[in-house]
């Protein structure tokens, strides 16, 4: 389990060495030095080998790890027992995931720790921090090598070990680096990790690290500070440089002679003189001191179904006759080689195996990934696609064959690796003369020609065929729900149907393969123009059937990263705006979906359908065409973003999807920057008003939250307001300073009062100066010096001016109480952000980081009692700063830290109110009172009345199943997702979160208020549910169709009728 939970977290690459080790007998000199030195405790811990393609870096490399798991034991990932193996890297740069510096310390952290115990813990202690919860894609070269393998191997290199730590990595010089010479992300990555490998020469000379790379001078410039003194340096001679009696050149000779005598005895050569002397020595001499070039030659001479002798003869040939063209030494290099394998090896093929054979070529040079073989064949020969409404059919037999065909015809310059059967080539170098030499050699052949054409396959062209295979493929196979997740209250990696077995079977790798990379290849078309007519067959489908199938496995597969930019680049090209708007439009609004749902689709596939497409703004395309055929979601009645860049104004009058006449129209706010100061209603409970710091007063209805009076009252922070009662003005008092504003006009006046109303102000004013009182005598209390204290604001005097309540340190945050001129022996609680009494002054209210909180004392207790759980529904950003209570004591009034004001409502039986939160069963329908709304003629919402003892009372919203979805329990994360307890519900954008309306609220005051229509949300283990179009989904052969049962809810204002089109 912790070995899936730190696969699952570290992401590490799935890869092999590229190849077989050293021929028996062969580096000798050179293997014993690295054996000496793995088994020195000092002197530098670096050990670097160079040299150029095809002398043998590799095979070094992957013959240390064969010793060191013959000497330590091969290597059990089950059982983290200390000091076995090595960890190794070898980077590749057809692969994008081998070749990403992000990629590399990841992969390493993740077999150390497989290797080790110690290393285990310390990562799983790091990664169960809040700093590592996100992708550890995102996070930085240097923090992972810093935290993930130099922190830990410090740690064990003071521990003693039987065996030392030892890492290798391999082919630095095929690492991601900028090929333009300006900034990138991946060239600040690539000198990021070569900072961590002159940084890995201050571990332990115990913590062994090997290195290869070509002769590179960027690399050696990075690494100049370490040569000789941290770091000993190899180099493989080859070329001029290997003289004949060097090792390098017997080694070679060597190498030749016993794979060629191997050929002899396998096809039962009788020539007792074959292979010559003379040929053995030639072949010796062209090799240099070149592994690659002598592998070359044994491939094509031993190729099965040829004839050694005359494959052998017909090479010498050629190369002798190269010879006496009296070419200069380098032009007789491994190039040559190839390109006269290529040409033998594919003579006399027709038209249409030299057109899959050069397919295949191609494939082995421009695939992102390397694919094994069955699933290149299925990448490069999809189904066929039929129209709409039918299901794909397989009729590419022929075309596999021909694949499979030109596999084989391959097999000189290919390997089949043995561990997951992809194929790939014999060496690096085979890519240099393919990429980089092409212009210079097919310059030997007339434009046009077989050999030209053959060897040097046009990569535009080529990557245009990719996106055809990637398109088509996708059409056949993707799926809703493809790995058929039974809930979407989970997030992927804790769903057991996507575990590393059984994901594969849904979505194998060519699937997964092109649902990633058909961008990238699309993005490599240099004349689109040119193609676009056989693409738009492919596309067209796929943009108009399948975009959130594809989005859902790039988030099952961990490759939405970048996904969204590419597309809007491949989307601006003019092509494609040209010959068809309304993809051009299409491909614009997914790329558009997906950066702005990213986080939500980053973490559970089926939120896409639950979550994004609920929240997508009104003239979203996606929503448009997507919208129709998953009917049972969220509906929004208010708070629909109107487009990608911009919100809903919740006081404009524009016309949005699912905003219908039940939406409360909110027409203003306190905006900007300002924040709310102080907070009341009036004594009738009709009005709500609220002072802010810039001296601003504005008053709301308190049912519908519509904005009746504005007022610039001061210049100054407005620290109380309240009403004066039957006179139709409000006091604001600003650094003791009284202003009276009419209540209907928002008007400061200065108007005279008679005498009862002069009565009542002068009351207000008295319970102005008994609250500053107590606050300066806190204030004393707290800080004799007079310096700033935040707990002050956890304060509220009782409506008879006697009690003061307070939050004490004492009993986790407890509301206390202090009677007006008695000793005071307390500390109030920073986390208490504000507190009230209700009228009767019975009752209290508590905002703190736990949320709001019910209390109620009786006689002369002075510490009140808890009633039920703190009420967590707003964000956990959007903290309480002022609440206040009605003049009936059945609604509090709450201002957030982002200016938003909720009323929440409270039920009473007997004078005792409800808990907000009580300890009842979620699941148990009776104990919930669901608030609904009924349109009434006059076309404003009216609230449904529900009878239910005060004990049991929560409040909920109800979903598709009449069962509650979110409710006083739930509550929004840091990450904005909803959630019961651990349960997702659904993620809110961020401009949808300070003005949700939860079920308690009565009204709320906000910028954007977000009200949403639970009574179609299938989620949990129904989500599968939302789905309501099965057009797509039928039997071929009876016509009816297939999957799962939908249900169609269409929304009536007093009822909901249900619809069942079909059942299985």
């Amino acid at each position: 389990m912790r070995d899936e939970f730190l696969k699952s977290r570290l992401a590490p690459a799935s890869h092999s060495s590229t190849g077989l080790g050293c021929s028996e007998g062969t580096r000798r000199t050179i293997l014993e030095e690295i054996h000496n030195w793995l088994e020195s405790p000092v002197g530098p811990n670096i050990f670097w080998i160079s040299g150029a393609p095809g002398s043998g870096k590799s095979a070094v490399v992957t013959s240390v790890i064969e010793r060191l798991k013959k000497d330590r034991g091969e290597l059990d990932v089950s059982d983290a027992s200390d000091g076995v193996g090595c960890a190794k890297f070898f980077i590749q740069r057809t692969n994008e995931q081998l070749r990403d510096p992000r990629t590399i310390w990841r992969t390493i952290a993740f077999q150390l720790a497989n290797l080790y115990r110690g290393i285990r813990t310390d990562i799983l202690e790091l990664l169960s921090k809040n700093s590592y919860k996100d992708d550890l894609q995102s996070v930085d070269v240097k923090k992972q090598f810093t935290d993930f393998i130099k922190g830990p191997l410090e740690k064990l290199s003071k521990t003693a070990l039987s065996n030392i730590p030892v890492v290798v990595i391999d082919a630095l010089d095929e690492c991601n680096r900028s090929q333009t010479g300006r900034w990138s992300r991946e060239h600040e990555d690539w000198k990021q990790f070569m900072d961590t490998l002159v940084e890995w020469t201050r571990l332990s000379s115990r913590c062994k690290l090997i290195i290869t790379s070509r002769r590179d001078t960027e690399i050696s410039d990075r690494l100049r500070h370490i040569v000789s003194r941290k770091c000993i340096f190899t180099v493989l001679r080859t070329g001029n440089e290997a003289t004949p009696d060097s090792e390098c050149i017997r080694d070679v000779r060597l190498f030749l002679k016993r794979q060629l005598e191997d050929i002899k005895l396998e096809t039962r050569i009788r020539d007792p003189s074959w292979p010559q002397e003379c040929d053995l020595n030639d072949l010796t001499s062209y090799a240099a001191g070149l592994f690659v070039w002598a592998t070359l030659v044994i491939e094509f001479v031993g190729q099965k179904g040829g004839e050694p002798i005359d494959r052998l003869r017909m090479l010498m040939k050629h190369l002798r006759n190269r010879c006496a063209q009296s070419l200069v030494a380098e032009d007789l290099d491994v190039g040559q080689l190839y390109r006269r394998i290529l040409l033998e090896t594919l003579r006399g093929l027709n038209e249409k195996e030299r057109d899959i054979t050069t397919l295949v070529l191609a494939s082995l040079v421009w695939l992102k990934a390397p694919l094994s073989c069955e699933e290149l064949v299925k990448f490069l020969a999809p189904p066929t696609i039929y129209h709409k409404g039918h299901r794909p059919t397989t009729t590419r037999d022929s075309l596999a064959g021909h694949v499979w065909k030109a596999i084989e015809n391959l097999a000189p310059v290919t390997i089949i690796r043995d561990n997951d059967g992809c194929l790939q080539v014999c060496h690096r170098s085979f890519l240099d003369f393919l990429e980089f030499r092409a212009v210079k050699l097919s310059q030997e052949a007339p434009s046009g020609t077989y050999e030209s054409d053959l060897i040097f396959p046009d990569r535009s062209q080529q990557c245009a065929r990719f996106v055809q295979s990637c398109l088509g493929l996708m059409n056949a196979s993707l799926k809703f729900n493809i790995c058929d997740i039974q809930t979407s209250h989970r997030p992927n990696d804790l769903c057991s149907e996507l575990s590393h077995t059984t994901m594969p079977k849904s979505i194998p790798s060519s699937l997964a393969y092109a649902c990633r990379y058909w961008i990238d290849h699309f993005l490599d078309i240099r004349d689109l123009g040119s193609v676009y007519a056989n693409i738009r067959t492919y596309l067209r489908p796929f943009l108009e059937e399948h975009i959130l199938e594809w989005i859902e496995v790039l988030s099952l597969t961990k490759s939405i990263r970048d996904v969204a930019s590419k597309l809007r680049k491949a989307a601006e090209n003019d092509v494609i705006e040209r010959a068809d708007n309304d993809l051009y439009v299409l491909m614009r609004d997914t790329s558009n979906f997906i950066s702005t749902f990213e986080p939500a689709i980053t973490v559970s596939a089926p939120h896409i359908y639950v979550s994004a497409l609920s929240f997508a703004p009104g003239r979203s395309k996606i929503l448009e065409h997507y919208g129709p055929r998953y009917n049972n979601v969220l509906s929004l009645i208010s708070g629909r973003m109107v487009d990608w860049n911009t919100c809903v104004d919740a006081g404009s009058s524009e016309s949005m999807p699912n905003n219908v006449a039940l939406d409360i129209r909110i027409t203003s706010n306190i905006g900007g920057d300002d924040i709310v100061e102080s907070l009341a209603y009036d004594r009738g409970g009709q009005w709500i008003i609220a002072g802010s710091r810039r001296g601003q007063v504005r008053v709301w209805e308190a049912r519908s939250g519509k904005c009746i009076a504005i007022c610039q009252a001061s210049h100054d922070a407005i620290s109380f307001v309240d009403t004066v009662p039957g006179s139709g003005h409000i006091i604001a008092i600003s650094n003791g300073i009284a202003n009276r504003v009419h209540l209907k006009t928002g008007t400061l006046t200065a108007e005279s009062l008679t005498p009862y109303y002069e009565t009542k102000v002068k009351s207000v004013l008295n319970r102005y100066r008994r609250e500053e009182f107590c606050r300066r005598s806190f204030d004393h209390f707290l800080d004799p010096h007079h310096n700033a204290s935040d707990g002050i604001h956890a304060l509220a005097l009782s409506p008879d001016g006697c009690t003061v309540a307070f939050a004490s340190r004492e009993d986790g945050g407890a509301i206390r109480l202090w009677t007006v001129g008695k000793p005071l022996d307390a500390e109030l609680d920073d986390t208490v952000k504000c507190v009230a009494f209700s009228p009767n002054g019975r009752i209290i209210v508590s905002s703190s980081e736990e949320g709001l909180q019910l209390w109620r004392f009786e006689g002369e207790s002075c510490v009140p009692v808890r009633i039920g759980l703190p009420l967590r529904a707003s964000s956990c950003h959007d903290s309480v700063t002022v609440v206040a209570f009605s003049p009936d004591g059945k609604s509090i009034a709450t201002t957030s830290s982002g200016n938003v004001v909720r009323v929440w409502d409270i039920v009473y039986q007997d004078g005792v109110p409800s808990a907000l939160n009580g300890e009842k069963d979620v699941n148990a329908l009776a104990s919930v009172i669901p608030i609904s709304f009924k349109v009434s003629g006059d076309g404003n919402p009216k609230r449904v009345d529900f009878k239910v003892a005060p004990e049991q009372t929560q409040f909920a919203f109800r979903d598709g199943n009449e069962t509650p979805a979110i409710g006083d329990w739930s509550y929004v994360d840091e990450d904005g997702w909803v959630r019961n307890g651990n349960e997702l519900q659904f993620w809110l954008p961020p401009a949808n979160r300070s003005g949700f309306w939860w079920p308690r609220n009565s009204a709320v005051i906000a910028d954007n208020v977000t009200r949403v229509d639970f009574s179609r949300f299938m989620h949990g283990r129904d989500w599968k549910l939302c789905r309501t179009d099965a057009s797509r989904d039928v039997n071929p052969d009876s016509g009816q169709p297939v999957g799962d049962r939908r249900i169609v809810m269409e929304r009536h204002f007093n009822s909901i009728s249900v619809h069942v089109p079909y059942k299985n």
